[in-house]
């Protein structure tokens, strides 16, 4: 492990990985080799923006809510990378008036990676830099397939999904960690059939590129607790159908959140958030507010 042929690595470790944790619950540390957790998620539907920006509060008698429980595994490959799997089983309950269904099942599955190039104070004049990238499998119930007629026993997009990106992290004074994280995310296309009317429509769907990124500052404390605040904004191109953009469909969305982590063991730690999707800045987006708590067992 490289975490050993480090000079003053207990130093490094908590200047490195403990941010992170606030934020990346799934992510190891320097002197672990893999992880298991166990994660749980809710939200609940404030309103939504449509396609010109405009927000829209909920209707009276409407709503959701959202419940997501991930099962999260990350294993350590030649020192400096990391690979994951997270597998989703995402459950809704969504009423109209005199209507009220609860559905769910398994989500879309996920695998991700994550090379560290340089750690966080690795190096005197340079960020820590980290490559990453990811693969979601469309193995939900997408929209059009849901038997429920408010569609709550939909799980996932339907479509195979890749991502690449890039994070940059630094840690001053030991105690303060700055995080910046760009991501593009690519769908590709899918066929879908549904019935409209009893005249079956067959179309070829392709989300457009989507770009995010994060932005995250956190407190490290001692005992190697981590709390900090974050953004996460992102933008899509257009929707294609049958190969041609669908003018004003693409998604923004743009997120506040908060995060700690609390290190209860050197194997145990727990990990919680809190987040609200900004009503501004939104456009084709049902906007959330909600939190997560996350258990997670590491392995030296």
């Amino acid at each position: 492990m490289i975490w050993t042929s480090l000079q003053g690595n207990a130093a490094l470790a908590q200047a490195c990985c403990a941010g992170g944790a606030a934020y990346q619950p799934a992510r190891l540390k320097l002197h672990e080799d893999w992880l298991v957790g166990v994660s749980f998620q809710g939200s609940d539907e404030l309103g939504h923006a449509d396609l010109t920006g405009t927000y829209h509060p909920r209707a009276p008698g409407t709503g959701e809510q959202d419940y997501t429980e991930n099962l999260l595994a990350t294993v350590r490959l030649l020192e400096r990378g990391q690979v994951g799997l997270t597998v989703p089983f995402d459950e809704s309950n969504r009423y109209a008036p005199g209507l009220q269904q609860f559905g769910g099942g398994i989500g879309d599955l996920s695998l991700s990676a994550r090379w560290d190039f340089l750690y966080s104070n690795e190096s005197a004049h340079f960020p820590g830099v980290a490559l990453l990238g990811g693969v979601t499998f469309p193995t939900g119930v997408p929209p059009e397939s849901a038997s429920l007629p408010l569609g709550a026993n939909s799980t996932g997009l339907g479509a195979w999904q890749a991502a690449a990106g890039l994070a940059l992290e630094r840690t001053f004074f030991d105690r303060v960690v700055l995080n910046a994280t760009a991501l593009v995310t690519q769908g590709f296309p899918r066929h879908v059939t549904s019935l409209d009317e009893q005249v079956a429509l067959s179309v070829n769907e392709q989300l457009g590129t989507q770009f995010s990124g994060l932005f995250a500052a956190g407190w490290i404390f001692p005992d190697e607790a981590a709390v900090a605040a974050t953004f996460t904004y992102s933008d899509s191109l257009d929707t294609r159908l049958n190969g041609v953009a669908v003018p004003m469909s693409e998604i923004q969305i743009n997120t506040l959140g908060v995060a700690g982590g609390f290190p209860i063991t050197d194997e145990w730690r727990l990990q919680a958030t809190a987040f609200w999707d900004l009503p501004v800045l939104s456009r084709n987006h049902i906007d959330s507010i909600g939190g997560s708590f996350t258990v997670i067992r590491a392995f030296l």
